[in-house]
């Protein structure tokens, strides 16, 4: 069971969020939709999206067999290995990636970007799952493992689900050329 305490180490958290409760999923797509132009402009596509699918009594894997057409493996992760999947999506345009041999992320060269700073990206991070937590209200937290399933153009994806009691929550992460 997610823990949703995790946040009460935060004095006052709730009263300092920028992005104020309560929000939906709606609102948290688009944050992602955001993130998601900011890294197109390191010369790659990225997809990310937060999907709502109802489990109607089946399990996380079968439901989402059905969904990604696919065979799946999941594993239980804890909260902080959620926000670190997560994380390393959305900042992906901070980090130097080799494409077609030039370098294809965004520098911060005059140091004005908040966002370019850990503690300032943590901060967002915080925020975004303190969030996401009360929207959902997750039972469990899923990585989920498509290794099997072919991207086109190249590209790698992760796939995050937060189970909740009637629903599944599916947070997609993706890239190609």
């Amino acid at each position: 069971m997610v823990d949703n305490g995790h946040f009460e180490n935060f004095e006052n958290f709730e009263n300092q969020l920028f992005f104020k409760s309560p929000v939906d999923i709606n609102f948290l797509n688009g944050l992602l939709s955001a993130f998601q132009f900011l890294n197109h402009k390191t010369d790659c596509q990225f997809n990310f999206s937060l999907k709502e699918y109802p489990k109607n009594g089946q399990t996380v894997e079968g439901c989402l067999i059905k969904v990604y057409q696919s065979s799946i493996k999941s594993s239980t992760i804890e909260l902080d290995k959620a926000k670190e999947i997560v994380s390393d999506w959305l900042f992906s345009f901070f980090t130097e990636h080799k494409n077609y041999s030039r370098r294809v992320y965004l520098e911060d060269r005059t140091d004005n970007f908040s966002i370019s700073y850990l503690n300032n990206r943590n901060s967002f991070i915080n925020e975004f799952f303190y969030c996401l937590v009360q929207a959902v209200n997750p039972i469990d937290i899923y990585n989920i493992d498509l290794s099997t399933r072919i991207l086109g153009n190249g590209g790698e994806n992760s796939v995050v689900c937060f189970e909740a009691e009637d629903n599944l929550y599916v947070l997609a992460l993706a890239w190609s050329d």
